[in-house]
């Protein structure tokens, strides 16, 4: 099977998670470790999937701890992957109008894959951060460091944006307010159903 029948190959996808671990680094040259193809962005979606499993871990943590929890926890959990998906294809497409009215269209396959790969190594650090807020270990720090993860995970969301499609820093602070937003409104949504 070839890289555009399926999944990434193993040389793709490590190249790809070192990028995006270099742009945690806030790394200018991290781009060039991803393939800037309109393939190499449909495969990229794969490390969504990768990532659910850590994204759901994270979900059963806090609905554990939670002290409503919702009555049908099958409904519950196709909701969130439902939503989880809505999310990893919304915020693409969201920034896919915006490259276009910013005239940087070309560039938008390069953003969609490095900003999915850089996804999964936000959701493992997502996954850590809940684990140690939910355990107690850290006592009121661990909220703290959840918010200042986040936070982070933003400032490199706007670093790939600007890395990747070449926009402005206003731009790339407008998409992040995008995901931003795109984010509350899927999460209001799901949670208005339980």
């Amino acid at each position: 099977m070839s890289p555009t029948e399926g999944g990434p190959i193993p040389s793709e996808a490590a190249r790809s998670l070192v990028g995006a671990l270099r742009f945690c680094r806030f790394d200018r040259t991290a781009a060039s470790a991803f393939d800037p193809s309109p393939a190499a962005a449909l495969r990229s979606f794969w490390a969504a999937f990768y990532g659910l499993p850590f994204y759901a871990v994270a979900l059963a943590l806090g609905l554990w701890h939670s002290p409503h929890r919702p009555d049908d926890l099958w409904l519950y959990a196709l909701v969130q992957v439902i939503a989880y998906v809505a999310h990893t294809a919304a915020f693409p497409l969201g920034v896919l109008g915006l490259a276009r009215l910013l005239g940087h269209v070309a560039q938008w396959p390069l953003f969609v894959t490095a900003q999915n790969w850089f996804g999964l190594p936000q959701v493992v650090a997502l996954l850590v951060c809940v684990t140690l807020d939910q355990t107690g270990v850290l006592g009121p720090v661990g909220l703290a460091l959840l918010l200042a993860v986040q936070l982070y995970s933003f400032a490199v969301e706007g670093f790939i944006s600007w890395a990747t499609l070449g926009v402005k820093p206003l731009a790339a602070f407008a998409i992040v307010l995008l995901d931003i937003v795109i984010g509350f409104g899927i999460d209001e949504l799901t949670a208005g159903l339980f």
